[in-house]
């Protein structure tokens, strides 16, 4: 079956979405203003893993993203990747303004090579955007081409001033679509994602692509991950 298949009465597809990278990059923030579309200056570190859930519309399906926000702090990796198993894709995050959550990427990306599905479709997540006008360590061409370099598309963020935060989930809810459909019509190919994949779907962004207007809400995590 493929990845997030049908299974619940109140949406075609169930897509399961981790969200990784260091402590501090942004992740909460991306998550937060996303599913409740608020922003907190001082928000405090996520302890282990934070789940939500965002509803959108991909031409005439309606889609449950289950986003599973993980902690950066090393002491909680052994608890945050038996998330990354099952998952549909990734969104791989770092600070414009701190350098060391970039050069950090390839630790996190490995992470998923072990962990994940192989060849899971990627998104790669500049946060901080509006920081960044000031303060920026990494350059817009330098992020693209890691991406690039990574079989996956980039994005730059700003929680705090809401941009590009619900495009970066329509890109990697098109990326899973993507590579569905490749895996459906090419049997045997282990899918082309960010996670070293090659030909990955998600690097060739959304285009045009319809995405309707999207409805939230937000949810506890429960006691066990969705098996689907």
């Amino acid at each position: 079956m493929p990845p997030g298949g049908p299974a619940a009465a109140d949406c075609d597809y169930i897509f399961k979405i981790i969200v990784i990278g260091d402590s501090g990059v942004g992740k909460s923030s991306l998550t937060v203003r996303l599913s409740e579309d608020v922003f907190y200056k001082d928000y405090a570190s996520t302890i282990a893993i934070d789940f939500r859930m965002h509803f959108m519309h991909y031409m005439d399906k309606k889609i449950r993203l289950q986003i599973w926000d993980t902690a950066g702090q090393e002491r909680f990796q052994a608890v945050a990747t038996a998330f990354y198993r099952g998952a549909n894709g990734v969104m791989l995050c770092f600070d414009l303004t701190h350098r060391l959550s970039f050069q950090h990427l390839e630790q996190w990306l490995e992470r998923v090579r072990v962990q994940a599905l192989p060849g899971i479709p990627c998104v790669l997540v500049g946060c901080k955007s509006d920081e960044a006008r000031g303060a920026r360590q990494v350059s817009r061409e330098e992020a693209a081409e890691w991406a690039k370099a990574h079989h996956m598309a980039y994005i730059e963020t700003s929680a705090k001033e809401k941009d590009n935060v619900l495009h970066a989930f329509q890109q990697i809810t098109y990326a899973i679509f993507e590579d569905m459909k490749e895996r459906t019509t090419r049997p045997g190919v282990g899918g082309a994602g960010g996670a070293g994949g090659q030909g990955s779907a998600a690097a060739r962004g959304t285009g045009g692509v319809n995405f309707n207007a999207s409805t939230t809400t937000t949810a506890k995590a429960p006691q066990k991950s969705c098996p689907c």
